[in-house]
């Protein structure tokens, strides 16, 4: 048996009902369109605007978990030096510790100074020793004596 040969329909000559009938759906589809178009703007925009305040909430959240994290790891310092130095220690003995400047090791132990109430002395070197008691370390408290003072009294 011979193959079947299949024959290839040419391009049909279109109606004119079916040229109008794709002529009407095209003008709805325009109308249509213009219509929706500043809905459909104002979604995205919208949707915009809401993933854009997602990634900054996200982002002021980590830099709160980085700010927590910094500050757990600067009091873990601060607390050992505490007690390795019985409570007496420069802001360039935290700083070195830390790996802060200077200035920021200043500002942190000025904190700590005035939470806890700390004392200063001044070294023969002219340098601040900020003087950190409790009862509970071995070497008792603070006396204050003639080179000390409260921080509050010798602020810069």
């Amino acid at each position: 048996m011979p193959p079947r040969l299949y024959r290839f329909r040419t391009a049909s000559k279109s109606s004119p009902k079916t040229l109008l009938l794709g002529l009407f759906a095209l003008a709805l589809a325009i109308v249509l369109l213009k219509l929706l178009l500043p809905f459909l703007l104002l979604g995205a925009l919208g949707y915009g605007g809401w993933k854009v305040w997602q990634w900054r909430q996200q982002r002021q959240q980590e830099q709160e978990a980085a700010r927590q994290a910094r500050e757990e790891y600067l009091d873990k310092i601060f607390y050992r030096m505490v007690r390795q130095h019985h409570g007496e220690f420069t802001a360039l003995d935290f700083a070195m510790e830390t790996q802060l400047p200077t200035a920021a090791a200043k500002k942190f132990l000025h904190q700590k100074a005035i939470d806890f109430d700390a004392q200063f002395k001044t070294t023969a070197e002219g340098q601040v020793l900020y003087c950190f008691s409790s009862p509970a370390m071995t070497s008792g408290s603070v006396q204050a004596s003639s080179g000390t003072g409260s921080l509050e009294d010798n602020q810069d």
